[in-house]
């Protein structure tokens, strides 16, 4: 697993689509969970889990503004049960993405395909990759 984190001042726009706007497999489930993503005055995520098709043009906009979210990316043959017992780390998805504040960027990638296209575009939004020991003073 390849665990990547990022400071990127995240502002009112387009950023999720910048972000997540290429990774299009159609044979993933996008889950959310605890979600503070607004889109104008309301929530724009209404339920937890998105085809691929449905979330990436749900996320297709520029009125977004994430200030906090819990992404969980799985592959289409369903959503195991996460097992509370485990580290989060050891259950059975493709990527976790954590954004806390409007600028903390966390990316736990078992994906190898999909951490490439993420550092790519973080990288080329210009957001800091930060040490991953600051991990160590968030949980």
């Amino acid at each position: 697993m390849k665990i990547m984190v990022y400071e990127y001042e995240i502002e009112y726009g387009d950023f999720l689509y910048k972000f997540l706007g290429n990774v299009t497999d159609e044979n993933f489930i996008w889950h959310i969970t605890d979600d503070d993503v607004i889109k104008g005055t309301k929530w724009l995520f209404e339920k937890e889990d998105y085809t691929a098709e449905e979330f990436i043009n749900l996320i297709r906009t520029n009125e977004s503004y994430a200030i906090f979210c819990n992404i969980r990316v799985y592959k289409n043959n369903g959503i195991k049960n996460i097992d509370k017992d485990k580290s989060f780390l050891n259950n059975d998805f493709e990527i976790k993405i954590i954004i806390t504040d409007n600028m903390f960027i966390e990316l736990y990638c078992n994906n190898e395909k999909i951490y490439e296209i993420l550092k790519n575009n973080l990288d080329q939004m210009g957001a800091k990759k930060l040490d991953n020991k600051i991990l160590e003073t968030w949980y």
